[in-house]
């Protein structure tokens, strides 16, 4: 079977989605956004174990089910009505702007709480 996501760097590997979302020695640090408009963007993750620090890089689609409310298709960045927060990859606070970054954002926050519970 291969596995969902294998660390580059020490070789840890995730079988499921899940494993990733109950993993401790992970840290949601960000969200980047896909300013061209071709995906959905991508979550960064620390791996947080000795002799590793790696950033592990996944597309926000794979973990798009948990969060189902709707979806806008405008990307509102650069323009007056965004606050500039997807410009900041760290910043990982909601937004309640009708753009298309906004459920990714509320989806980021899910996935923060999560692993640190």
């Amino acid at each position: 079977m291969d596995s969902f996501l294998i660390c580059t760097c020490c070789g840890v590997s995730w079988d499921e989605r899940d494993d990733i979302l109950d993993d401790p020695q992970l840290d949601l640090v960000g969200f980047q956004v896909d300013f061209t408009g071709s995906s959905n963007g991508f979550f960064l993750f620390n791996h947080i174990v000795e002799g590793c620090g790696s950033t592990i890089v996944v597309g926000v689609d794979l973990f798009a089910d948990l969060r189902s409310d709707a979806h806008f298709d405008k990307n509102l960045y650069g323009t007056e009505l965004c606050p500039g927060r997807c410009g900041r990859i760290e910043d990982l606070v909601q937004c309640d702007k009708p753009c298309r970054n906004a459920w990714v954002r509320e989806l980021a926050i899910i996935i923060r709480d999560r692993l640190k519970s």
